[in-house]
């Protein structure tokens, strides 16, 4: 099951990113995946799970057990496989339940979280269902092993889906787990020890950006988010507009003195070839068939947070673009969002990111936190002003004075930051 599960997504990621020479040797037997997650646990403190979320054959189209995105049929069945450190893996086929079921509630779900005026009433109920089918089929065991963060491997057409915001009736996702996106095992660097063991002090961060453009959305609150995060760690470099260019960013890169990059700026994941997705620099769009020249493969850079992406839900090869984001770049782990928000929000979640990654170095579990502080209220922008915890202003937008009062403790807000590669 692993090795058939690990070869479809495997192949699929590697023929739309064109990863010749980049899949991992990892062996993906059982006991070799649960080896990988006893190490996970002693570095990083946490019991780690990886959860596949698939669709196979129903009987009555036999000719191939795992159905890729040339071979789907709406009649495919849902199934769920879970690994977990230690015992045997949990393997559930929802034998009712196939792609005609799943694929409306998945398109309703996105629908209803990605619109920030909806109420509980309009994305609670596909938000369970989706609960109810990925989740609790293997509830018990995650709760019996004390499992606290999970890594989807998601199959065709679920791959941007906000999994923080599923809901069991009661709790968020992210309120009893830590979470992430993997494109598979093989595709996966997990080998977080160094960054873990790294002095927080000696940490070493690179954060550029634009806030200004000559065709597009000006993000006026990127000056204030680079500054922010520069305050986190002491060893920062910061490039604003003028700055951020492709050749400052490679020459920076070459430098291989960062563990973090960190840039602000438009992006976007798009259908069509890699070439149509990008991150927008102040010179030039940086296509994703051109991330390799940014020389990621031979730095030790561990994460890289793209702040202000988005892709489009239900376009095959959009997801395949942000899915394979972390592999395509040559690093460990992508921290990007699945539709934009607000300057106000991306400023907050960023901010709490970082301080949440100060205090302890597992990737999940600071954008865990951040979320959890948005989702209970302690995130509001006030005529003008934003305030976090305890009521501390976190930053000032002169131009929105008078702008009145909001949270952000609607999923739109939160459930958009993604962690792709490795979470921890």
């Amino acid at each position: 099951m692993l090795e058939e599960l690990e070869s479809l997504f495997t192949e699929e990621f590697s023929s739309y990113l064109n990863l010749d020479g980049q899949v991992s040797s990892l062996a993906t037997n059982i006991p070799a995946v649960q080896t990988t997650l006893k190490q996970v646990a002693s570095a990083t403190g946490i019991k780690p799970g990886v959860l596949y979320v698939y669709f196979s054959s129903s009987h009555d189209h036999p000719n191939n057990q795992f159905q890729d995105a040339a071979t789907e049929h709406p009649d495919d069945v849902l199934g769920v496989f879970l690994i977990t450190q230690e015992g045997q893996p949990i393997h559930k086929e929802l034998t009712s339940v196939t792609r005609r079921d799943v694929m409306p509630v998945a398109e309703e779900f996105y629908a209803q979280v990605t619109n920030a005026i909806s109420g509980e009433s309009q994305y609670l109920p596909p938000a369970q269902q989706l609960y109810d089918w990925f989740i609790k089929p293997i509830e018990t065991e995650l709760q019996a092993q004390g499992i606290e963060s999970l890594a989807f491997a998601m199959g065709c057409g679920l791959r941007v889906l906000p999994l923080a915001a599923l809901h069991n009736g009661s709790e968020f996702l992210i309120e009893r787990y830590s979470l992430g996106l993997i494109p598979s095992i093989r595709l996966t660097n997990f080998d977080s020890e160094n960054f873990i063991s790294t002095p927080l002090e000696n940490t070493q961060l690179l954060a550029m950006g634009a806030s200004e453009f000559p065709s597009q959305q000006a993000l006026p609150a990127v000056s204030q988010e680079l500054d922010i995060i520069a305050q986190t760690f002491n060893n920062s470099d910061v490039f604003l507009n003028e700055e951020f260019t492709l050749r400052n960013l490679q020459q920076q890169i070459a430098q291989e003195r960062y563990d973090i990059v960190h840039l602000a700026s438009h992006g976007v994941f798009s259908s069509g070839e890699p070439h149509n997705s990008y991150i927008q620099l102040w010179d030039q769009p940086l296509q994703m068939n051109r991330f390799h020249t940014l020389g990621l493969m031979d730095s030790d850079i561990a994460l890289m947070v793209l702040s202000a992406c988005n892709t489009a839900f239900g376009d095959l090869e959009s997801e395949y673009g942000f899915a394979g984001l972390a592999v395509n770049l040559g690093i460990q782990t992508a921290l990007a969002s699945l539709w934009p928000i607000s300057d106000e929000g991306t400023l907050g979640v960023m901010s709490y990111f970082y301080d949440q990654l100060k205090q302890q170095p597992v990737r999940a579990t600071a954008l865990r936190q951040a979320q959890l502080t948005m989702l209970q209220g302690d995130l509001q922008f006030v005529d003008g002003t934003l305030y976090g915890v305890h009521g501390t202003p976190l930053a000032h937008f002169p131009e929105q004075k008078y702008s009145g009062r909001w949270a952000f403790e609607h999923p739109f807000y939160w459930s958009t930051y993604t962690l792709v590669g490795s979470p921890w």
